[in-house]
């Protein structure tokens, strides 16, 4: 009887083991799985920022072109009025390209 008492404690023993072991898997898996939700989550949102921001980038490489070929273009009509105020003394035709024009117009050569 005795021998069969300690087979059953054994027993007893060795499935509330196994229960023990089993329990603490599947606390494990459960605390893995919610680290796993967690860290997709958190990958997911760092995808939108860096998405988020080379939209942003892209939009700001664009505006400073557009900037710069403004001031360019501003820079350039700037110098051609300088160019034609600087130039404004000058005559336009001296007395041969009148004579010249004058031929022309009348036809003659």
């Amino acid at each position: 009887m005795i021998p069969r008492l300690y087979l059953a404690l054994g027993l007893v023993a060795v499935l509330a083991l196994g229960g023990l072991a089993l329990y603490a898997k599947g606390r494990v898996d459960a605390r893995h799985a919610a680290e796993t939700s967690l860290l997709r989550s958190q990958i997911k949102t760092l995808e939108d920022e860096r998405a988020r921001e080379e939209a942003a980038r892209k939009a700001d490489a664009a505006q400073a072109k557009t900037d710069r070929e403004e001031a360019d273009l501003q820079k350039h009509q700037a110098q051609e009025l300088e160019d034609a105020l600087t130039d404004r003394g000058r005559a336009c035709f001296d007395a041969p390209d009148a004579d010249r024009l004058r031929n022309l117009i009348n036809g003659q050569n």
